[in-house]
């Protein structure tokens, strides 16, 4: 119990001693008693309207080390790919990448990305409005349209049909990994695309 008081009393301190940023004040947030300062890692993302499963995919994968990092350090703005039809021209990435630094340079308490689901919903329809949806359904939209943003192939070779009568399952497997891969290369397929394969 005093290791609790002493640390409340410590929050209140802190609290108390520092401005907070970014912080609107006409939003209320009953179940807080006390607002931490902001704080590298520690910025949340505000939910207007039904947009917490959007906010649960992005953070998942702003948590995902290599991926955040390979944004902080503006990775993504060298690898853009500004002829794929499949893409958007980088703006997906670009908007994501932006979301990942400011969740993680320390200097807001919470962001709003409004602008990441505008721009899903471009591509999907059922993202339009103000509606709930599957948080794994968005993860696995955003994964694709980042990917297609910086996929590192610029002319896609045609693949030519895999033969798989009578023939060993690894030797199948690999022909077909090797031809997704001489089509798809970035850092999604690098830490996020594998191969299952069904009985």
């Amino acid at each position: 119990a005093f290791e609790a008081n002493l640390h409340a009393n410590r929050l209140r301190e802190i609290h108390n001693s520092r401005p907070l940023s970014h912080i609107k004040d006409n939003i209320s947030r009953p179940t807080m008693s006390i607002l931490l300062p902001p704080s590298i890692g520690y910025t949340g993302i505000y939910n207007p309207a039904n947009s917490c499963f959007m906010n649960a995919a992005v953070q998942c994968l702003s948590n995902t080390r290599e991926l955040r990092d390979y944004f902080l350090h503006s990775y993504h703005s060298l690898e853009i790919n500004q002829v794929n039809p499949l893409g958007m021209k980088g703006a997906m990435a670009e908007e994501f990448g932006k979301i990942i630094q400011e969740l993680w340079c320390g200097k807001y308490s919470y962001i709003i990305a409004n602008q990441l689901r505008d721009y899903a919903a471009k591509r999907h329809q059922e993202f339009v409005g103000n509606g709930q949806h599957d948080a794994q359904e968005l993860l696995t939209i955003l994964l694709d349209a980042i990917h297609e943003d910086l996929n590192r192939v610029i002319s896609k070779p045609l693949v030519p049909p895999i033969e798989d009568e009578n023939r060993p399952d690894e030797i199948i497997a690999d022909e077909y990994w090797r031809g997704y891969l001489s089509r798809n290369d970035s850092i999604i397929v690098q830490l996020f695309t594998g191969q299952f394969k069904s009985k």
